[in-house]
Order: C-alpha cells, then structure tokens, then sequence
C-alpha cells in the first residue's frame, strides 16, 4: 500500500513511517498540515492516510481528510483525539493513540479490504470503524 502520513510530531511521524514500513508498506510521504498534505497527495498519489487531528499551524486533520478525499485518498484518523463522533464522511475511522503494531496492521488490511472491494477484516481493538 502507497501511504501517507499526515502528522505534525515529527517523532510519531518517523515512528509510525519505520512501522508501515516494516509490514512492507510504501510510505510515499509526510505531512505536517492541511497545505502540505494535499500538496503530497497530489504529488504522491497515497492509496491511504494516517491523519491526527491536531496538526501544525493551527490547522486541522478534519479539513485534511476533507480535501484528501476529493482525490480520492481513504483516510483513517490516527490521534489522540477523536473527533467528536463518528466521521465517515471524512474517514474509514479512528485508530486513537497510543496504537499497538498489530493493531496498526489490522488497520492498514481493513483499508486494502475496502480498496479491493473484499468483505473487512474484524477490526483490531481500539479501531472504531465509521462504516459497517
């Protein structure tokens, strides 16, 4: 999977880029607002984001998953502060901080599920998906 991280802390950001990584995942970039992601996206072409909700310049995750849906981007909310409510218009759902390996894997395959169409995986513990 193409992913890009959409994260201001840049230690959290390097964290979870090695982790994708390593379940083999290509990180194709990272972004630390609303600009920069959609710049990103539009460079990089992501099949999905991590989006916190708290991002850099005062700008929020729910406006860049807003703007990268328009490309058709999933997004999945990864942040230690959940919108208040389900989002589905914005998100796959919601992966609070602070997450689990195995739990960030399960997440990424209920994201290739739904991409390719594929009934979803049980979700891992902590995951609250927006869709059925």
């Amino acid at each position: 999977m193409k992913i890009l991280i959409v994260e201001d802390e840049f230690m959290v950001a390097m964290t979870l880029k090695v982790l994708l990584q390593r379940q083999g995942h290509e990180v194709v970039g990272i972004a630390d607002d609303v600009v920069s992601s959609v710049k990103e996206a539009e460079r990089t072409r992501p099949d999905i984001a991590f989006v916190d909700i708290n991002l850099a310049n005062g700008t929020s995750g729910l406006d860049a998953a807003a703007e990268l849906q328009k490309s058709g981007v999933i997004c999945i909310f990864l942040t230690g502060t959940p919108p208040n409510g389900p989002r589905p218009d914005l998100a796959l759902g919601c992966l609070p901080k602070p997450f689990s390996d195995k739990s960030l894997a399960a997440t990424v395959k209920i994201a290739e599920a739904m991409i390719e169409g594929l009934p979803l995986p049980p979700p891992p513990f902590g995951l609250e998906l927006y869709c059925a």
